[in-house]
């Protein structure tokens, strides 16, 4: 007696290779984003830096030197980082003093944190942190929490050599440190 056969009826050893071959597709899709991520987290975490404190501040920022390792997870440090304000904070010091300056930072992420957006970590370390406080009267940069594109979110800051500098508009008079 011979079995009829259908176009829709398929034997069982080829089912099983065309899942086998959408899941190494999906497999292989996966293990190419996180090749790509880890290839180019230098600059996507320098990017995600530099526009989250841009945004957050609404002001120019420089980042000096920057490094991450993938050795275990995302280690990543920088240094001379500097957040500008509209005008001149400090008129006792030649150039234009930066509201916010850190000397370097550093911080430790997991690989698949880099993927998402908002990018969440836990600590950032900080050294040699100095904000310039802008003298009274003087039109301060506003910290808005309006809904900007904050892509880095920060549990925790630990600094190590913090100076407070609250400037004054009176040039007889110091600013306090």
């Amino acid at each position: 007696m011979k079995r009829e056969t259908t176009g829709a009826w398929r034997p069982r050893g080829s089912r099983l290779r065309l899942i086998g071959a959408g899941l190494l597709a999906v497999l292989t899709l996966v293990l190419g984003t996180l090749i790509f991520a880890i290839y180019h987290a230098d600059s996507i975490l320098q990017a995600r830096i530099i526009e989250t404190l841009s945004s957050r501040f609404q002001a120019p920022v420089e980042l000096t030197g920057f490094h991450v390792s993938v050795a275990h997870g995302f280690q990543v440090s920088g240094r001379d980082l500097k957040i500008f304000g509209k005008n001149d904070t400090n008129i006792h010091q030649s150039g234009i003093q930066p509201l916010i300056s850190v000397g370097e930072f550093r911080f430790t992420a997991g690989i698949l944190n880099l993927l998402r957006t908002p990018m969440r970590v836990h600590r950032v370390y900080l050294r040699e942190l100095e904000l310039n406080i802008p003298p009274k009267g003087q039109d301060r940069t506003s910290i808005s929490m309006q809904k900007r594109k904050i892509k880095i979110y920060v549990d925790e800051f630990l600094c190590e050599q913090a100076r407070l500098v609250i400037n004054t508009l009176k040039p007889d008079k110091l600013q306090y440190a």
